[in-house]
């Protein structure tokens, strides 16, 4: 599925004055059919900090060097890795 991207301010303007009114931090809306089934959802994107991404790498370096060492130990290589994951279950 392919995502649509348009600008807030390209939005009708009923809609954009309903998402700013009905949006709320940390939430986002799913509008459901009469019989109660969701039909589409909206989910605000929230930007990460410039220190929240910077913990993010972080984090993401020293667990790329855990997984290096393990695989080291156990004398797996990424090809090994790579295999692995390719095979149909």
């Amino acid at each position: 599925m392919s995502m649509r991207r348009i600008k807030f301010k390209e939005l009708n303007p009923a809609v954009s004055l309903f998402l700013s009114d009905a949006l709320r931090p940390g939430e986002g809306i799913v509008v459901e059919d009469d019989a109660g089934r969701a039909f589409c959802g909206i989910v605000p994107y929230v930007e990460a900090t410039a220190e929240e991404r910077e913990a993010a790498w972080k984090r993401l370096e020293r667990l790329q060097e855990k997984v290096s060492q393990s695989m080291q130990e156990q004398g797996v290589t990424e090809a090994d890795v790579d295999r692995i994951l390719s095979e149909d279950d």
